[in-house]
C-alpha cells in the first residue's frame, strides 16, 4: 500500500472506472477511514515514515484540515 484513500462512484458503467477523488494521506498505508458528521469530513488512520497521521480530511476541498503527531503505542 502507498497510503492512498479513493473515494469511488459505483454506478458507473464504464469498462475502467477510475476513483472520483484520491488522496495519499499516509506515505505507507491507511488503514480505516470513517466519514464525520455530513459525509464532508474524513478522518483516517494509517501508517507513515514520519510517525505523522492526518485529521479529518475536507473531501469537498481535498485538504487536511489539521495534521498532528502519532502518538505512542501504549500497548495496543
Amino acid at each position: 500500500g502507498e497510503g492512498f484513500l479513493s473515494i469511488w462512484q459505483v454506478n458507473q458503467t464504464a469498462s475502467n472506472p477510475k476513483p472520483y477523488m484520491s488522496w495519499q494521506c499516509h506515505s505507507k498505508a491507511t488503514s480505516d477511514f470513517a466519514f464525520i458528521t455530513s459525509s464532508s469530513l474524513v478522518a483516517t488512520s494509517g501508517h507513515s515514515n514520519d510517525n505523522r497521521f492526518h485529521v479529518p480530511r475536507s473531501w469537498c476541498h481535498g485538504t487536511s484540515v489539521c495534521t498532528q503527531t502519532a502518538t505512542p503505542n501504549l500497548g495496543g
